[in-house]
């Protein structure tokens, strides 16, 4: 436990730095009376809202951007630890855990938390602090410290063919 509270406590340290520094350039970029003038240039990159689509109905798709026929502005490092946070609390993510935890209880996969309930409980907590935690650090951390946009970006049906956008999902995959 202790190593998950450091772990913790390291992920909020750098949430704030990285907001912090998100909020220094705004700031800055805005132009106030004490800074240098900067005038704003027309970006041609636009920017998407995370995906609400669901997969099947059920499942979160909130990396996927649909349509890259234009420039895509990147997330800024609020937006990645919203979005962390988001699929941490999404309720499929949630059931996938107590699910998890209900498969291990059942072959008593983890001797150690024993039987009964209160275990089942440990069991489902675990799974929990696991889930949330890779999802915290593969959309906040991670990408925010190495400067990386967590989304995967879908080609439009009007570009190419099926196997030239089978091709771009294997290099997608295997370069990033």
């Amino acid at each position: 436990m202790p190593l998950l509270g450091r772990l913790c406590s390291l992920a909020a340290v750098a949430a704030w730095l990285c907001i912090g520094a998100e909020a220094q350039r705004a700031h800055v970029a805005s132009g106030d009376s004490s800074s240098l003038e900067v005038t704003p240039v027309a970006s041609a990159a636009h920017s998407v809202p995370l995906n609400e689509a669901r997969i099947l109905k059920i499942i979160p798709d909130y990396q996927t951007v649909k349509d890259t026929g234009y420039p895509i502005e990147p997330l800024t490092a609020r937006q990645k630890w919203n979005l962390g946070f988001k699929e941490s609390i999404d309720p499929f993510n949630i059931v996938s855990a107590a699910m998890t935890a209900a498969f291990s209880q059942r072959d008593n996969q983890t001797p150690r938390y024993g039987e009964g309930w209160s275990n089942y409980g440990k069991r489902f907590s675990a799974a929990v602090a696991d889930f949330g935690s890779q999802r915290f650090l593969s959309a906040g951390l991670l990408a925010t410290l190495l400067h990386q946009d967590p989304r995967y970006f879908r080609r439009g049906p009007g570009i190419g063919n099926t196997l030239s956008r089978s091709v771009f999902d294997l290099a997608s995959v295997c370069l990033s």
